[in-house]
């Protein structure tokens, strides 16, 4: 038997399958330090993605954003090429926040698609000037598109250095 349904059960049915398909997706990406949601402060999502150690995987946390987002980030190794960040930083980044010394090539890959481009010393600087420009409904992003340098012995300390600093806010 075939049952007419109205445009709102409709309606209905695909908002409940919707919600149910998020819920999903969080519970799979609810990893440690990959793509994990610490909180909201002011408006603004911060989201600890420290195990992102590839260009690759810094690229596919960006498709995951739908907010405009303030990329944090550490050392990065420059030989590797950026270019593979390029469109993906065009469509969302809005500003971008990093640790590390060498800039030249990063800040020239990224300099003119980018609200800002600033150096920071310590990751709780990082955090205190992300939150002074984030805007309400912006995303601040920690995906570092590298391994962890020598500051941190490997992604899940980083990524707990970023937690604290965010907890300290």
């Amino acid at each position: 038997m075939i049952t007419k349904l109205d445009s709102g059960a409709i309606q209905d049915l695909t908002d409940r399958l919707l919600s149910a398909r998020q819920s999903n997706l969080k519970m799979v990406l609810d990893i440690d330090h990959r793509l994990q949601t610490l909180g909201e402060k002011n408006g603004v999502e911060y989201i600890n993605d420290s195990k992102s150690t590839t260009l690759n995987a810094t690229a596919y946390s960006f498709k995951c954003m739908e907010q405009p987002v303030v990329w944090l980030l550490s050392c990065m190794d420059h030989q590797q090429d950026l270019s593979a960040l390029t469109e993906a930083v065009k469509a969302g980044v809005k500003s971008i926040l990093y640790l590390g010394l060498d800039d030249e090539p990063f800040v020239g890959e990224f300099v003119h698609q980018v609200e800002l481009i600033q150096r920071c010393d310590t990751m709780n600087e990082m955090l205190k000037e992300a939150d002074s420009i984030a805007d309400v409904g912006d995303v601040v992003l920690f995906s570092p598109a590298c391994p962890s340098s020598k500051d941190y012995a490997d992604f899940a300390e980083r990524g707990g250095a970023f937690r604290s600093a965010f907890q300290s806010l």
